[in-house]
């Protein structure tokens, strides 16, 4: 039998359907790597979607048995209040007490194919790397991020990335943009499931996430992928 294509291949990987999503992935990520189909049709509609809302989600980017290794990562984290460090003032929240993680989910991210991918749907500058961290939004403790631009936060943020990784919905939470502070909301997204990705040009307006109510957690992996490496 002929040997499948490497874009035979990417197709099969990235053609698993989340529930709900007629579309396949134009780009897939899992433990053989990142897989693009080269799409034009899918990479159309995700353009149209990013500049109508400012984001776009993008299901199916994660395949199932990457997202299963990455929540047992996160369900083996002990979290607590995040290093001051880490978080400017507009922002409060817990992070995993171990560093390693974030690291260890980064990886997945950085490559070339993903970088292409990422620019023809948002338009960004060229990226040389990314990076991220795991968060965790919690009812009941004033947690919040703030109205913010990531625009004058050291490296240039080229597009942003969010990771949802919460094992159980929680209430709350809703991602809002707005083009400037005196503007008003301009588009929100609700909780999404398991494993789903939005992907946001951070640097090119405001966002912000509303307070957590209920009783679970708003769990994240927040990543950025950046135009310059951090130095």
């Amino acid at each position: 039998m002929p040997t499948a294509s490497l874009a035979d291949r990417a197709r099969r990987r990235c053609a698993w359907v989340p529930p709900g999503d007629a579309h396949p992935a134009p780009a897939c990520v899992g433990f053989p790597g990142v897989a693009v189909t080269a799409e034009d049709s899918a990479l159309e509609r995700m353009r149209r979607e990013f500049e109508e809302k400012h984001f776009v989600a993008w299901r199916g980017l994660i395949e199932p048995g990457l997202l299963d290794f990455l929540m047992k990562k996160v369900a083996s984290q002990t979290f607590g209040p995040a290093a001051t460090a880490e978080n400017p003032d507009y922002v409060r929240v817990d992070g995993p007490v171990s560093l390693e993680i974030n690291e260890a989910i980064s990886v997945f991210f950085r490559d070339p194919k993903l970088y292409r991918v990422v620019r023809a749907i948002t338009d960004a500058p060229p990226i040389e790397t990314f990076g991220g961290r795991v968060i965790r939004l919690c009812p009941g403790k004033n947690h919040y991020i703030r109205w913010h631009c990531d625009k004058d936060t050291g490296p240039e943020r080229a597009a942003s990335l969010r990771l949802n990784l919460s094992p159980r919905p929680w209430r709350g939470g809703v991602i809002e943009f707005k083009r400037s502070l005196e503007s008003p909301i301009h588009a929100r997204q609700p909780a999404d499931a398991c494993g789903d990705v939005i992907l946001f040009r951070s640097a090119d307006g405001f966002h912000r996430n509303t307070k957590v109510a209920g009783s679970e957690p708003k769990i994240t992996f927040s990543g950025w992928f950046y135009a310059q490496a951090p130095r």
